[in-house]
């Protein structure tokens, strides 16, 4: 199929260990391409080195990752086919309701990673949006396996690591599997910074990081800055949870302040 786009990245060939010696020998990063198929799916790329391994990642128009792949091994100077065939991907269904109406979530971001990658950095993670009744699908071009699936409002977070704030679910080959999450209502405060004498105090930057329930998955989040009146204001963001501000301002020491959300 053409339009997609092809990352392929290299690793050095090692030389063989000495005889006598130990050790591991760990992958160097060699080469980079990056280029698009044709509209009937082909490509060609040349010159490409022949000492290396290389790696392909596949994304399709939009950005999204669809696939992965191994090149086969390229000898000196002849032309190695190659073909790859993207499978469908395994599908995540289901519903995030407010726990406090039962009501459906519209906006809500869903997103999924296979459980043995949770902790893992760098590593693929597939998100979507809830639909206006709080409906979503999830496609998972990873393949079956066990996944962990969490909702949030908030767009900075990751998958967190804390149990308490995702479920998970193990999707079969070629069998959608659904599930219902249950979200808190997202919290929004507007604050007044103020100097001891109770005057306001414009273009303070000000730092929040949440903590989960019972104190796990603490994280830190993007920086505000207040305004010309000294207010600043948060918003989208989980509740249940130990929120702590740092105020900073040339001329003032630094100030923490701690509040829970409910």
């Amino acid at each position: 199929a053409g339009g997609y786009y092809i990352h392929l990245a290299g690793s050095l060939h090692h030389p063989p260990v000495p005889e006598g010696e130990k050790g591991l020998r760990f992958p160097l990063d060699g080469s980079r391409f990056e280029f698009q198929t044709d509209p009937e799916g082909r490509f060609e790329i040349a010159p490409i080195p022949t000492n290396e391994d290389f790696k392909a990642a596949i994304y399709d128009g939009t950005g999204k990752k669809v696939g992965d792949a191994s090149l086969p091994v390229l000898l000196p100077k002849t032309v190695t086919p190659w073909t790859h065939q993207i499978a469908a991907p395994e599908r995540i269904t289901g519903m995030v309701i407010a726990q406090d109406t039962g009501n459906g979530m519209a906006d809500v971001i869903v997103r999924a990673i296979l459980a043995s990658d949770l902790g893992h950095s760098g590593l693929d993670i597939e998100s979507t949006k809830t639909d206006e009744d709080g409906s979503f699908l999830l496609e998972l071009y990873a393949g079956a396996g066990e996944y962990v699936v969490q909702a949030t409002t908030d767009p900075y977070a990751g998958v967190s690591h804390d149990p308490s704030l995702y479920e998970s679910v193990v999707v079969m080959r070629g069998k959608p599997s659904h599930m219902t999450l249950h979200l808190r209502k997202p919290w929004s405060r507007h604050f007044l910074v103020m100097d001891p004498q109770g005057n306001p105090i414009p273009e303070a930057t000000v730092h929040l990081s949440q903590s989960g329930p019972q104190g796990g998955s603490h994280r830190a989040l993007r920086g505000e800055a207040t305004d010309g009146t000294g207010i600043f204001r948060f918003g989208q963001l989980a509740g249940d949870s130990e929120s702590t501000f740092t105020f900073q301002k040339v001329g003032f020491l630094d100030t923490k302040s701690a509040t829970r959300t409910a």
